[in-house]
């Protein structure tokens, strides 16, 4: 294996904080929702002690998400939830109760 490079990123200040967004109790909202699909499953951790061989590392394990709600990626989960959460806006509801009203209601 060749060198690993890294480069600091001097663009975000150290200072700066995480948009509202991104806080704890949002990604436990996201979380919540995603958890009241029935699809809903942990996706599995799977182990490549090749790799961490070679790194010289206890363990390296990487997400399996080529199962998840028969998507083959995770990106879409991001997606689903800024739809709940832009509905949820324009009817002037939030999204963790709008979630809730949806689901009573299938």
């Amino acid at each position: 294996m060749s060198e690993i490079r890294w480069l600091k990123n001097t663009i975000l200040k150290s200072n700066s904080t995480a948009p509202a967004l991104m806080s704890l109790e949002e990604a436990k909202k996201a979380r919540d929702f995603h958890r009241g699909f029935p699809e809903y499953a942990v996706t599995p951790l799977i182990s490549l002690r090749a790799l961490a061989e070679e790194f010289g590392i206890g363990a390296v394990y990487v997400k399996d998400e080529s199962h998840r709600f028969g998507l083959n990626a995770f990106k879409v989960l991001g997606g689903s939830y800024a739809l709940l959460r832009f509905i949820a806006k324009k009817l002037g509801k939030d999204g963790a109760s709008f979630l809730l009203m949806c689901s009573v209601r299938i």
